[in-house]
Protein backbone atom coordinates (compact mmCIF):
# COMPACT_ATOMS: atom_id res chain seq x y z
CA UNK A 1 0.00 0.00 0.00
CA UNK A 2 3.06 2.65 0.89
CA UNK A 3 4.62 1.74 -2.64
CA UNK A 4 1.23 2.45 -4.00
CA UNK A 5 0.76 5.34 -2.38
CA UNK A 6 4.12 6.53 -3.26
CA UNK A 7 3.81 5.95 -6.95
CA UNK A 8 0.87 8.17 -7.00
CA UNK A 9 1.86 11.21 -5.41
CA UNK A 10 5.50 10.89 -7.00
CA UNK A 11 3.53 10.73 -10.67
CA UNK A 12 0.97 13.55 -9.71
CA UNK A 13 4.17 15.87 -9.02
CA UNK A 14 6.61 15.04 -11.60
CA UNK A 15 3.76 15.51 -14.31
CA UNK A 16 3.01 18.71 -12.17
CA UNK A 17 6.14 20.16 -13.23
CA UNK A 18 5.44 19.59 -16.78
CA UNK A 19 2.04 21.07 -16.83
CA UNK A 20 2.94 24.20 -14.70
CA UNK A 21 6.29 24.73 -16.85
CA UNK A 22 6.26 28.53 -17.87
CA UNK A 23 5.92 31.55 -16.18
CA UNK A 24 8.26 32.09 -12.96
CA UNK A 25 8.59 34.37 -10.63
CA UNK A 26 5.75 37.39 -10.74
CA UNK A 27 6.41 38.71 -7.36
CA UNK A 28 6.20 34.83 -5.84
CA UNK A 29 9.78 34.42 -5.04
CA UNK A 30 9.32 35.33 -1.60
CA UNK A 31 8.14 31.92 -0.85
CA UNK A 32 11.92 30.98 -1.48
CA UNK A 33 13.22 32.82 1.70
CA UNK A 34 15.03 30.95 4.05
CA UNK A 35 13.83 29.90 7.82
CA UNK A 36 15.60 28.69 10.87
CA UNK A 37 18.60 29.81 11.82
CA UNK A 38 20.35 26.55 11.77
CA UNK A 39 19.27 25.70 8.48
CA UNK A 40 20.64 29.45 7.28
CA UNK A 41 24.12 28.71 9.25
CA UNK A 42 24.69 25.55 7.77
CA UNK A 43 23.43 27.12 4.18
CA UNK A 44 22.25 24.63 1.00
CA UNK A 45 24.12 21.72 2.88
CA UNK A 46 21.10 21.55 5.42
CA UNK A 47 19.24 19.76 2.37
CA UNK A 48 21.41 16.76 3.36
CA UNK A 49 20.85 17.22 7.17
CA UNK A 50 17.00 17.87 7.18
CA UNK A 51 15.59 17.51 10.68
CA UNK A 52 13.77 19.55 13.31
CA UNK A 53 11.05 21.90 12.66
CA UNK A 54 11.47 23.60 10.07
CA UNK A 55 12.39 21.09 7.97
CA UNK A 56 8.32 21.83 7.02
CA UNK A 57 9.37 24.72 4.87
CA UNK A 58 12.49 22.58 3.23
CA UNK A 59 11.95 18.87 3.09
CA UNK A 60 8.58 17.89 5.65
CA UNK A 61 10.17 14.51 5.25
CA UNK A 62 12.84 15.24 7.36
CA UNK A 63 10.45 16.05 10.82
CA UNK A 64 10.44 13.03 11.53
CA UNK A 65 14.30 12.91 13.00
CA UNK A 66 13.12 14.91 15.34
CA UNK A 67 10.51 15.35 18.69
CA UNK A 68 7.23 17.11 18.48
CA UNK A 69 8.21 20.84 19.13
CA UNK A 70 7.38 24.74 19.10
CA UNK A 71 9.50 27.29 17.86
CA UNK A 72 9.83 30.57 16.89
CA UNK A 73 12.57 32.60 15.51
CA UNK A 74 13.98 35.71 13.88
CA UNK A 75 16.42 37.79 11.79
CA UNK A 76 17.84 40.76 10.40
CA UNK A 77 19.36 40.64 7.63
CA UNK A 78 21.89 42.60 4.74
CA UNK A 79 19.76 44.83 3.81
CA UNK A 80 17.83 46.01 6.91
CA UNK A 81 14.66 44.35 7.10
CA UNK A 82 13.45 42.11 9.82
CA UNK A 83 11.59 38.69 9.75
CA UNK A 84 9.90 36.57 12.18
CA UNK A 85 8.67 32.87 12.11
CA UNK A 86 7.46 30.08 13.90
CA UNK A 87 6.57 25.92 13.62
CA UNK A 88 4.66 23.79 15.79
CA UNK A 89 5.00 20.20 15.04
CA UNK A 90 3.67 16.94 16.37
CA UNK A 91 5.23 13.94 15.76
CA UNK A 92 4.89 10.36 16.59
CA UNK A 93 6.70 7.42 15.48
CA UNK A 94 5.23 6.84 12.40
CA UNK A 95 3.85 10.51 11.44
CA UNK A 96 3.75 13.77 12.26
CA UNK A 97 1.94 16.83 11.19
CA UNK A 98 3.52 20.43 11.48
CA UNK A 99 2.08 24.12 10.93
CA UNK A 100 4.29 27.37 10.36
CA UNK A 101 4.63 31.00 9.09
CA UNK A 102 6.93 33.23 7.91
CA UNK A 103 6.60 37.16 8.03
CA UNK A 104 9.37 39.37 6.16
CA UNK A 105 8.80 43.42 5.90
CA UNK A 106 11.25 44.78 3.31
CA UNK A 107 12.01 48.75 4.86
CA UNK A 108 14.44 49.56 2.39
CA UNK A 109 12.70 50.05 -1.01
CA UNK A 110 11.72 53.53 -1.89
CA UNK A 111 9.89 55.30 -4.76
CA UNK A 112 12.25 58.10 -6.75
CA UNK A 113 10.44 61.37 -8.68
CA UNK A 114 11.84 61.91 -11.92
CA UNK A 115 14.68 63.67 -10.68
CA UNK A 116 15.97 60.64 -8.73
CA UNK A 117 15.03 62.20 -5.48
CA UNK A 118 13.84 59.46 -3.14
CA UNK A 119 10.37 60.27 -2.20
CA UNK A 120 8.50 57.82 0.10
CA UNK A 121 8.93 53.77 1.44
CA UNK A 122 7.38 51.09 -0.68
CA UNK A 123 5.13 49.10 1.41
CA UNK A 124 6.27 45.56 1.23
CA UNK A 125 5.10 42.34 3.32
CA UNK A 126 5.46 39.18 2.84
CA UNK A 127 3.26 36.46 4.35
CA UNK A 128 3.80 32.67 4.33
CA UNK A 129 1.58 30.09 6.29
CA UNK A 130 2.51 26.35 5.84
CA UNK A 131 1.21 22.94 6.20
CA UNK A 132 2.64 19.79 6.23
CA UNK A 133 2.95 15.87 7.16
CA UNK A 134 5.47 13.20 7.41
CA UNK A 135 4.74 10.01 6.93
CA UNK A 136 7.49 6.59 7.57
CA UNK A 137 8.15 4.45 4.03
CA UNK A 138 10.15 1.92 5.49
CA UNK A 139 11.82 1.63 8.88
CA UNK A 140 15.10 3.55 7.00
CA UNK A 141 12.82 6.05 4.65
CA UNK A 142 9.65 8.88 4.81
CA UNK A 143 7.70 11.07 2.88
CA UNK A 144 7.07 14.21 3.22
CA UNK A 145 4.19 16.73 1.61
CA UNK A 146 4.04 20.47 2.81
CA UNK A 147 1.33 23.23 1.35
CA UNK A 148 1.86 26.79 1.24
CA UNK A 149 0.04 29.69 0.68
CA UNK A 150 1.44 33.42 0.84
CA UNK A 151 0.15 36.90 0.11
CA UNK A 152 2.59 39.68 -0.59
CA UNK A 153 1.95 43.46 -1.35
CA UNK A 154 4.25 45.79 -3.14
CA UNK A 155 2.85 49.09 -3.24
CA UNK A 156 -0.58 48.63 -4.67
CA UNK A 157 0.47 45.55 -6.39
CA UNK A 158 -0.64 42.13 -4.66
CA UNK A 159 0.01 38.86 -4.89
CA UNK A 160 -1.56 35.32 -3.81
CA UNK A 161 0.40 32.19 -3.78
CA UNK A 162 -0.64 28.30 -3.77
CA UNK A 163 1.98 26.11 -4.01
CA UNK A 164 3.66 22.51 -2.21
CA UNK A 165 6.72 21.10 -1.99
CA UNK A 166 7.26 17.24 -2.17
CA UNK A 167 10.26 15.42 -0.32
CA UNK A 168 11.80 11.75 0.67
CA UNK A 169 14.57 11.17 2.97
CA UNK A 170 16.39 7.81 3.16
CA UNK A 171 19.07 6.74 5.60
CA UNK A 172 21.40 4.18 3.77
CA UNK A 173 24.35 2.90 5.79
CA UNK A 174 25.69 5.70 7.41
CA UNK A 175 24.55 8.39 4.99
CA UNK A 176 21.22 10.11 5.35
CA UNK A 177 19.98 11.31 1.06
CA UNK A 178 17.06 13.35 0.79
CA UNK A 179 15.58 14.36 -2.51
CA UNK A 180 12.72 16.21 -3.84
CA UNK A 181 10.66 18.91 -5.40
CA UNK A 182 10.42 22.23 -4.86
CA UNK A 183 7.51 24.65 -4.81
CA UNK A 184 5.21 23.89 -7.41
CA UNK A 185 1.87 26.20 -7.59
CA UNK A 186 0.20 28.94 -9.24
CA UNK A 187 0.49 32.60 -8.43
CA UNK A 188 -2.63 35.08 -8.44
CA UNK A 189 -1.14 38.84 -9.18
CA UNK A 190 -4.17 41.36 -8.07
CA UNK A 191 -6.69 38.40 -8.01
CA UNK A 192 -6.85 38.68 -11.90
CA UNK A 193 -3.98 37.76 -13.59
CA UNK A 194 -2.80 34.02 -12.84
CA UNK A 195 0.47 32.37 -13.68
CA UNK A 196 0.86 28.54 -13.60
CA UNK A 197 4.79 28.91 -12.38
CA UNK A 198 6.67 29.00 -9.52
CA UNK A 199 10.15 28.47 -11.37
CA UNK A 200 9.89 24.80 -8.73
CA UNK A 201 13.28 23.66 -7.99
CA UNK A 202 14.32 20.31 -7.52
CA UNK A 203 17.33 19.38 -4.80
CA UNK A 204 19.33 16.60 -3.55
CA UNK A 205 21.36 16.36 -0.36
CA UNK A 206 23.65 13.71 0.94
CA UNK A 207 25.03 13.65 4.71
CA UNK A 208 27.09 11.41 7.03
CA UNK A 209 26.42 12.22 10.47
CA UNK A 210 28.13 10.43 13.25
CA UNK A 211 26.78 9.07 16.94
CA UNK A 212 27.50 8.14 20.25
CA UNK A 213 26.39 5.14 21.66
CA UNK A 214 23.40 6.96 22.99
CA UNK A 215 22.03 8.43 19.82
CA UNK A 216 23.30 11.35 20.15
CA UNK A 217 24.72 13.46 17.45
CA UNK A 218 28.46 14.81 17.43
CA UNK A 219 29.62 15.49 14.01
CA UNK A 220 28.46 15.48 10.52
CA UNK A 221 29.04 17.10 6.77
CA UNK A 222 27.03 17.25 4.22
CA UNK A 223 26.40 18.39 0.80
CA UNK A 224 23.19 20.22 -1.36
CA UNK A 225 22.39 20.93 -4.72
CA UNK A 226 19.61 22.80 -5.88
CA UNK A 227 18.65 23.77 -9.35
CA UNK A 228 15.73 25.79 -10.63
CA UNK A 229 13.54 24.39 -13.53
CA UNK A 230 11.79 27.42 -15.06
CA UNK A 231 14.94 29.53 -15.21
CA UNK A 232 17.32 27.97 -17.82
CA UNK A 233 19.82 30.76 -17.05
CA UNK A 234 19.68 30.96 -13.51
CA UNK A 235 22.96 29.71 -11.49
CA UNK A 236 22.58 26.37 -9.82
CA UNK A 237 23.19 26.39 -5.96
CA UNK A 238 25.33 24.42 -4.61
CA UNK A 239 27.16 24.19 -1.31
CA UNK A 240 28.74 22.41 1.80
CA UNK A 241 28.20 22.20 5.43
CA UNK A 242 29.07 20.61 8.58
CA UNK A 243 28.32 20.92 12.21
CA UNK A 244 30.44 19.35 15.37
CA UNK A 245 29.37 19.06 18.83
CA UNK A 246 32.12 21.02 21.11
CA UNK A 247 30.60 20.38 24.23
CA UNK A 248 28.34 18.22 25.96
CA UNK A 249 27.43 17.94 30.34
CA UNK A 250 26.07 15.42 31.78
CA UNK A 251 22.17 14.27 31.82
CA UNK A 252 19.71 16.86 32.46
CA UNK A 253 17.37 17.01 35.44
CA UNK A 254 14.61 17.27 33.30
CA UNK A 255 13.10 14.57 31.44
CA UNK A 256 11.37 14.57 28.05
CA UNK A 257 9.15 12.24 26.55
CA UNK A 258 10.19 10.01 23.48
CA UNK A 259 8.07 7.63 22.13
CA UNK A 260 6.79 6.76 25.43
CA UNK A 261 10.05 6.38 27.13
CA UNK A 262 11.71 8.90 29.74
CA UNK A 263 14.85 9.98 28.29
CA UNK A 264 17.35 12.81 29.86
CA UNK A 265 18.50 15.18 26.86
CA UNK A 266 22.47 16.46 27.67
CA UNK A 267 23.65 20.08 28.09
CA UNK A 268 25.06 20.60 24.49
CA UNK A 269 27.12 23.21 22.09
CA UNK A 270 26.92 22.79 18.20
CA UNK A 271 28.81 24.77 15.80
CA UNK A 272 27.23 24.95 12.52
CA UNK A 273 29.38 26.21 9.56
CA UNK A 274 28.20 26.32 5.90
CA UNK A 275 30.13 27.58 2.19
CA UNK A 276 27.58 27.09 -1.13
CA UNK A 277 28.22 28.90 -4.33
CA UNK A 278 25.00 31.27 -5.66
CA UNK A 279 25.79 34.33 -7.47
CA UNK A 280 29.56 34.29 -5.69
CA UNK A 281 30.94 32.57 -2.85
CA UNK A 282 28.61 32.65 0.47
CA UNK A 283 29.57 32.29 3.89
CA UNK A 284 27.59 31.35 7.28
CA UNK A 285 28.52 30.18 11.11
CA UNK A 286 26.28 29.83 13.52
CA UNK A 287 25.75 27.42 16.78
CA UNK A 288 23.24 25.40 18.44
CA UNK A 289 23.21 25.27 22.42
CA UNK A 290 20.67 22.81 24.28
CA UNK A 291 20.45 23.46 27.81
CA UNK A 292 17.64 21.57 29.82
CA UNK A 293 15.59 20.80 27.10
CA UNK A 294 15.90 23.93 25.35
CA UNK A 295 17.45 24.99 22.02
CA UNK A 296 18.53 28.09 20.70
CA UNK A 297 20.20 28.29 17.72
CA UNK A 298 21.74 31.69 15.90
CA UNK A 299 23.38 31.96 12.68
CA UNK A 300 25.58 34.51 11.24
CA UNK A 301 25.85 35.39 7.28
CA UNK A 302 28.73 37.17 6.09
CA UNK A 303 28.58 39.91 3.24
CA UNK A 304 29.37 39.17 0.19
CA UNK A 305 29.80 41.37 -3.67
CA UNK A 306 25.83 41.97 -3.34
CA UNK A 307 25.08 42.63 0.27
CA UNK A 308 25.84 45.61 2.47
CA UNK A 309 26.61 44.10 5.76
CA UNK A 310 26.00 41.08 7.86
CA UNK A 311 22.75 38.71 8.72
CA UNK A 312 21.64 37.91 11.96
CA UNK A 313 19.22 34.81 12.65
CA UNK A 314 17.94 33.45 15.57
CA UNK A 315 15.94 30.55 16.60
CA UNK A 316 14.66 29.17 19.96
CA UNK A 317 12.86 25.61 20.25
CA UNK A 318 10.47 24.00 22.90
CA UNK A 319 10.38 20.45 23.20
CA UNK A 320 6.99 18.89 24.69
Amino acid sequence: MKKKFFSIVSFTLFYSVILFGGEAYHGANFIKNRVGARSIALGISYVGFIDGPYSLFYNPAGLLNYDSIISFGGGYDEYQNIESSGVLSLISEDFGIAFGFLYKNYDDIFKYDSSGTRVSPIKNDNILGVFGFAASLTDFSSLGLNFKFGYRTIDDIKYMVLASNFGLMANVLFFQISFGIDNIGVNYENDYKTYNFVNPDFYLGISYIDTNQENEKVFGVGFGIKRGVDLPNEETRIGFGSFIRLFSAAPELIAVLEKKDKVTVPNSFYLNIGIEKYHGINFSVGFSLILWGFQTDYALTFPTEDKKEFSHYVTLLFKF
